[in-house]
């Protein structure tokens, strides 16, 4: 998928660096491949990948990035990969058959690959002789698609700012906004970041100050013990002490020193149920992390401080919500959809006490859409709401103060059920940022200035 407001340099085509989904760099060799003639697509990169299939064994997965460099699109996307101990070898000792996934490895439905598009893909390998591979043949292939694609123009107030999968958003101090590409369930060691570049006025690749904080020495600390279970870890870094929170191997949630030492417990039982995110709270370190399996189940959720200090109640005690919960600024109380309070709707609802008030009355989207924005301060306190409205998503603000809700804008999103996304609102509250990951993903900026007040 493309990215946008920078450049990119890019491998040359023919060669790339063999690395597994590690932390630690390992050695590496060189590996050569080609495209068979009758291939209608190019290859932007690969790389091959050392994963677990569902049975725990390790397979090698070829992943890369195709392009359609033509105007058509095209369905029934079909990839087939022969490795090759040398170049000029006659006999392969793997082969594969693949296709097009999003970034986290879920194969879409339906999918075409539109005119001048691009996207993942995931090659399983089948080894037949334990031997390296050191060139790959691939044969990328499909049927012309009478699919007519096009983009809804944007509103006036939104500027797209990437179509990859972006899946974190950060406004450090005294730093540019920086944003990640990756999969939502990997460690935020594991994904590319961007960051904000002033005289560019675009976003270019930097290194996240987390990954030389997260060393070895610390994941030893935290005691994860080797890569699956860091890699299930959800590690987040709280953004002024620099604490770290994370889930172990069987789920059980700890925070610890910058440096993973000093664990402290916070919350355990929780092996029957996923961790899906952690949101910050803009005051003391909070947090809220919460919980779901899949599309449609309600979102369990406790709210904590990176101290290890419990705010909420536990998973078990608090009211499940349809939607991800929107904490406010002490994780004291969320916002949540529910009908166990009253009318379905979206509520205010205390995470410790049984207090709770309706903010208005209407039909919850899926646990896939962003969890509310709740904004206090300097006498200002509402909240930023994403849901669809007649099958359209629309962001809405509700002033607490007025008890009024406002609608503001259309938003892009085109979720499907394995699809999440996200918002942030800057310091200042001028600009929202939405995500979204998927086959539609995408990192936009809305100019809340431009938008009616909240009134």
């Amino acid at each position: 998928m493309r990215r946008l407001l920078w450049i990119l340099l890019l491998i040359p085509i023919g060669m790339f660096t063999v690395s597994a989904q590690e932390e630690t760099p390992v050695p590496t060799v060189d590996i050569t491949y080609e495209l068979t003639p009758d291939s209608l697509f190019q290859i932007e990169w690969l790389r091959i990948e050392s994963r677990l299939n569902p049975f725990g064994e390790t397979q090698l997965i070829v992943r890369g990035e195709l392009s359609n460099p033509s105007e058509t699109a095209y369905d029934n996307l079909e990839l087939y990969a022969y490795g090759y101990t040398q170049a000029d070898d006659e006999e392969s000792v793997a082969e594969g058959f693949g296709y097009p996934v999003t970034i986290c490895g879920f194969v879409p439905f339906d999918y075409a690959l539109p005119p001048l598009g691009k996207q993942y893909f995931d090659i399983p390998l089948e080894i037949y002789e334990d031997a390296p591979i050191s060139h790959l043949i691939i044969q990328a292939v499909g049927n012309e698609s009478d699919v007519v694609m096009e983009s809804a123009p944007l509103p006036p107030a939104i500027t797209q700012i990437s179509d990859d999968e972006v899946v974190s958003v950060e406004f450090p101090r005294n730093e540019p906004a920086r944003y990640a590409v990756g999969c939502d369930k990997l460690p935020l060691t594991a994904w590319d970041w961007f960051g904000y570049n002033a005289e560019t006025g675009g976003f270019e690749p930097i290194v996240h100050p987390g990954v030389g904080q997260i060393t070895e020495q610390a994941r030893a600390n935290m005691r994860l013990r080797d890569d699956a279970e860091y890699n299930h870890s959800f590690i987040s870094i709280a953004p002024n002490s620099r604490r770290l929170i994370f889930q172990t191997g069987v789920n059980h949630f700890y925070t610890a020193q910058a440096d993973g030492s000093n664990r402290r417990y916070v919350h355990q039982d929780l092996s029957r149920f996923s961790l899906q995110g952690i949101i910050w709270t803009a005051e003391n370190e909070g947090f809220l992390a919460y919980y779901f399996g899949a599309y449609g189940e309600q979102v369990r959720y406790f709210t904590a401080r990176s101290s290890s200090e419990w705010i909420s109640r536990s998973v078990y005690g608090g009211t499940v919500s349809y939607t991800v919960p929107g904490p406010n600024a002490q994780g004291t109380e969320v916002i949540i959809t529910t009908d166990e309070l009253g009318p379905l709707g979206y509520y205010v609802k205390h995470t410790y006490l049984s207090a709770n008030y309706l903010l208005f009355e209407a039909e919850p989207p899926g646990n896939n859409y962003p969890a509310p924005v709740w904004i206090q301060g300097r006498g200002d306190e509402r909240a930023y709401i994403a849901r669809p409205i007649d099958g359209v998503s629309t962001l809405q603000c509700y002033n607490f103060r007025t008890e009024t809700l406002t609608t503001l804008t259309t938003l892009p999103l085109n979720l499907t059920e394995n699809d999440r996304a996200w918002m942030w609102v800057s310091p200042d509250t001028s600009i929202l940022m939405l995500s979204q990951n998927g086959i539609a993903g995408g990192l936009w900026q809305v100019d809340l200035t431009a938008l009616p007040d909240c009134e």
